[in-house]
Order: C-alpha cells, then sequence, then structure tokens
C-alpha cells in the first residue's frame, strides 16, 4: 500500500481530527533529464545551451507525473517534526481513499483547475479542506513548498475520504 506522506505542522491537527480531505502536490520535478544525454540537471535551459548548442528542453522534461490513482487506497503518514513529539515520527494516522484527483494551476492569488469539472476554486473552500486556518496562511506555505509562485504552476490536487479498514 502506498504512503501519503504529511509534515506540515500547520495541518497536524486537521489530520488528527480528520477534517483535512484534500493535498496539493507537485506535478514537476526540480530536476529535469536531458533528453540528450540522459542526465539530471537542476538548471536544463543553461546544461542545454551549454553542452547541446543552444537547443532548449522541452517544457515536459521537468514533469512529473501523478502518484496517485482514483480508488486507491492509501495510508496517510505523519513524517514530520511536531511540539513535543505529538506522534511518533512515521505514524499512521489513518487510510484514505483517493476519491478525486484535479490537475490545477496555482500563483500568487488565484486557483485554477485546468482538468475536472470546475474551472476556478474557491480558495477560502481550499484552506479549509487542506487543514490551514485561512487561504493566506495556505497560499503562504504553498509558495514556500514550490520556491515562489511568481508565474502559475501546476500541482495535483488529490481529494480524499478517510476510510477504516
Amino acid at each position: 500500500m502506498k504512503q501519503l506522506p504529511f509534515d506540515w505542522i500547520e495541518v497536524l491537527p486537521s489530520l488528527l481530527n480528520k477534517t483535512k480531505t484534500t493535498t496539493a502536490r507537485k506535478a514537476w520535478n526540480d530536476k529535469a533529464t536531458c533528453f540528450w544525454c540522459n542526465k539530471k540537471f537542476k538548471d536544463l535551459v543553461k546544461h542545454t545551451k551549454r553542452v547541446h548548442e543552444e537547443v532548449l528542453p522541452r517544457s515536459y522534461d521537468y514533469e512529473k507525473p501523478p502518484k496517485y490513482e482514483v480508488g486507491e487506497i492509501v495510508e496517510l503518514v505523519w513524517t514530520g517534526t511536531s511540539i513535543r513529539a505529538i506522534i511518533d515520527k512515521g505514524k499512521i494516522l489513518g487510510k484514505a481513499k483517493i476519491i478525486k484527483r484535479e490537475d490545477i494551476a496555482l500563483d500568487k492569488m488565484n486557483i485554477l483547475c485546468v482538468s475536472g469539472d470546475r474551472f476556478k476554486i474557491n480558495p477560502d473552500d481550499l484552506a479549509y479542506t487542506e487543514g490551514f486556518r485561512n487561504q493566506g496562511e495556505m497560499f503562504k506555505k504553498l509558495e514556500e513548498y514550490a520556491n515562489g509562485l511568481e508565474t502559475p504552476k501546476k500541482f495535483y490536487l488529490y481529494s480524499f475520504k478517510w476510510v477504516k479498514i
């Protein structure tokens, strides 16, 4: 069974009381594999210009496939540190069934669906299901996680339902 890890202390209370029902995960790799030499580079643009005579990398060189599938049951696991070890590192918090996956584009102010049945996601609603106190706290943490949101970045938004198994 795959594990879905969590380590942000801000969302720990919502995990413990099981009100967290979504999680946004990066849809890109920080390092990309060069098509020509099959090695990973953090700055693929610089590498391709220097080694491959200014051939530009393709945008999909950084894309990461979704890790979880709709219908899959996963273990929700705490991997972060907490005040006075509220729960042990690696503690299984429960199990959940992935009920929906949407591709979203996120910048500093907006959450847009690029797949799924809706176009725009209400930031207040997402902040609640993500386990944050408000959208400001959520955007700040996601911006930190993404190393900036000056330009929109793609995430996989997984919705899940806690299950007893």
